[in-house]
């Protein structure tokens, strides 16, 4: 069998099977692109989209008029969100359609210009292409960008090969769309200007219809130039920086999946450019290769990218979600270099291996997101209570979190920013702004962080809270999003999230409930805020000066030596090894009084450890907070008690408020 005939296998069962494929491709980049959508959240620019979309079209215009974006996406997505809601997933699903659309045009512009085997291989690339994925699922312009991107040269080939005035007009449409969708998608009208003049000696006709038209489409788009320029971003106000060497390489490989895939597909193309030069015979390639064409899909591929990385060396917008588009070009240029060569059968089967197996292994149908608002704002929701203030920095990060804090507040686009307020949940830029908020009142903050080389690059921010008198306790997240929660001084870390609140006997001084940690502990609490209930008899030891807060404070001295014990069976303890002791302290000298914690039995106490005050004051005179901790001995008599109490045997007064003891029920580790 000769390499011809072996290599024409493909074609045969191809066509054999043609319809089977073709469903297949399109089923398999349905199922993937959906398969992985309810587990995703709203990220990036996405809630941007969504609530500009939602406005009036009105509304929506005047702003375009002076944003970066272009109209037309902005303009199917409210339409969308007017049929379909603000589901999210069904929100994603508009890109979704898109990525549709773009593997079917693939295989429809595959069948009629290249081949079936390439129809089919670059579908599976595309497919196979994480970058796609994640077009295909963000709220964004880019997913439907690439599907007017390949319907475009569909309708310009169509022109230039068949003279077709419906493709006419739909190539001037098409265009016309892409300028509105993506500024940075006009390098494709510059390439099919230069490359009409492959076609120029076999079809003047053809040509002729092109540039018509371009023209109509350049003088409908015409009006919108002035504001085109008015918005180009220069490097003082943008994000993004000038572009270099290692931004340029970044994108060439991460539109191909990584650096090695990168240089598989450059192995395959500069092999078969040189076979090209060199076997003028044309033995090992097929004598139906199109040249023309070829040629298209390289300068697809490379002439975005690169007019975009010199244009970048001015205007900072060189990005590779800009630049999806392009790697459309390679997409579709490797395939159709594998399908004409006329090679034996099982080298051609390795040669396929070798291009698609790298993209297999890379592949996941669940796309990496960054900022995990879905995940984050329940979260805080659960956390925040009557004494939380929530911050928000940077500010534009607003919109991400009313989406998943309350809908209706996201929905009404006039008042979102106050409507949080209301809900003291407060968005700033920098510290600056953050010294404007009124959050001192708050017991415990939850600071939302979201892309700190934005937001807070020298984290100001908590340092300011710091001197607020604010102290970090705990921090969660992940990649770009981050929540960290912040207590007021005298409040203890590990009381934050109560569970269940327990009633107590009357007149009973302590209060106590279940509740966990950020760490993940169950602690049993009791608190004890010196405060007496009107309806119970005026403890002996109470003052209403000095006071940390409230009515009362509890005064000690050697006349009430012992204040407000805490007493508990050791049955009601027995998991716990670790007892937490948060107070405040007023001493009025250095004496010796201190916390004592002990187990006793009918007979003598078999376990004691005492924990001088002194040790945590560093001012008389003043509201000092204690910590103590302390941790009790592992064997213990059930029918024993525990004692915990203040004792201060001295002339001269201490005064305690506000005190918490936190039980551990989880071993800590030493």
């Amino acid at each position: 069998m000769n390499s011809k005939d072996s290599s024409d296998k493909l074609n045969f069962y191809l066509t054999k099977y043609w319809i089977l494929a073709y469903i297949l491709i399109i089923a398999v980049n349905l199922i993937i692109r959906f398969i992985g959508l309810p587990m995703e959240s709203l990220y990036g620019d996405e809630a941007f989209s969504v609530f500009f979309a939602q406005q009036p079209i009105k509304n929506l215009y005047e702003t375009l008029l002076y944003d970066r974006n272009p109209p037309f996406y902005f303009f199917l997505l409210h339409f969308w969100i007017k049929l379909f809601g603000f589901n999210s997933i069904v929100l994603k699903g508009l890109s979704v359609l898109f990525s549709i659309g773009t593997a079917y045009y693939l295989l429809k512009f595959s069948t009629r210009y290249l081949n079936k085997l390439t129809a089919i291989l670059a579908s599976s690339l595309f497919i196979l292409s994480n970058v796609w994925l994640m077009a295909s699922h963000e709220i964004r312009a880019f997913s439907l960008v690439g599907f007017l991107t390949v319907l475009s040269f569909y309708y310009y080939l169509n022109i230039l090969k068949q003279s077709r005035i419906s493709s006419t007009i739909g190539l001037t449409i098409v265009n016309l769309l892409l300028l509105f969708s993506h500024y940075i998608s006009f390098y494709i009208p510059i390439l099919q200007f230069l490359c009409s003049f492959l076609f120029l000696r076999d079809n003047k006709k053809g040509v002729r219809y092109y540039m018509y038209s371009q023209i109509i489409a350049l003088i409908l788009y015409a009006p919108w130039i002035k504001i085109v320029i008015d918005n180009i971003p220069d490097q003082e106000t943008f994000w993004l920086v000038t572009a270099n060497l290692q931004t340029l390489y970044s994108v060439f490989t991460n539109l191909s999946g990584n650096e090695l895939v990168w240089i598989i597909h450059l192995i395959i193309l500069g092999s078969f450019i040189l076979l090209f030069l060199f076997d003028r015979k044309k033995k090992l390639i097929n004598s139906n290769f199109d040249t023309k064409v070829a040629f298209i899909l390289l300068l697809w591929y490379l002439l975005p990218i690169l007019l975009n990385y010199f244009l970048a060396q001015f205007i900072p917008i060189f990005r590779l979600k800009y630049l999806l588009y392009a790697s459309l070009g390679l997409i579709l240029l490797i395939p159709y270099i594998l399908s004409v060569l006329q090679i034996h059968f099982i080298l051609k089967i390795s040669l396929i291996v070798f291009l698609i197996l790298p993209s297999i292994q890379l592949f996941t149908p669940y796309q990496h997101v960054s900022e995990n608002w879905k995940k984050i704002v329940p979260q805080v929701i659960s956390l925040k209570d009557t004494n939380t203030a929530v911050l928000i920095c940077n500010w534009t990060k607003y919109r991400d979190f009313a989406y998943y804090y309350n809908l209706e507040i996201f929905q009404d686009y006039t008042n979102i920013a106050w409507a949080l307020r209301t809900n003291e949940i407060h968005a700033f830029t920098d510290s600056s702004s953050l010294k404007a908020i009124e959050y001192n009142w708050a017991d415990k903050l939850i600071y939302v962080r979201s892309h700190d080389m934005v937001g807070d690059p020298q984290n100001t921010n908590v340092s300011l809270l710091e001197k607020n008198n604010y102290r970090l306790c705990q921090r969660f997240g992940k990649d770009m999003l981050h929540v960290e929660i912040y207590l007021k001084d005298y409040i203890p870390c590990d009381s934050l999230i109560p569970i269940q609140l327990f009633s107590e006997k009357n007149c009973s001084i302590w209060e106590k409930a279940l509740v966990n940690t950020f760490y993940n502990d169950t602690l049993i609490r009791y608190f004890n805020d010196m405060e007496n209930d009107p309806d119970c008899e005026l403890l002996s030891n109470r003052t209403k000066s000095p006071v940390f807060r409230g009515e009362y404070a509890a005064l000690v001295i050697d006349s009430l030596e012992y204040c407000s014990p805490l007493i508990l069976p050791i049955q009601e303890i027995d998991t716990v090894n670790t007892i937490d002791i948060s107070m405040m302290l007023y001493m009025v000298s250095f004496n010796d009084a201190r916390i004592v914690c002990s187990i006793e039995g009918s007979n003598n106490p078999t376990f004691m450890k005492t924990y001088e005050l002194k040790n945590s004051v560093k001012n008389i005179h003043s509201w000092e907070k204690v910590n103590a901790r302390i941790k009790l001995p592992e064997n213990r008599d059930m029918n024993s008690e525990l004692r915990v109490y203040i004792w201060n045997p001295n002339p001269e007064p201490v005064y305690i408020d506000n005190v918490e003891l936190s039980f551990k029920h989880l071993p800590i580790e030493n």
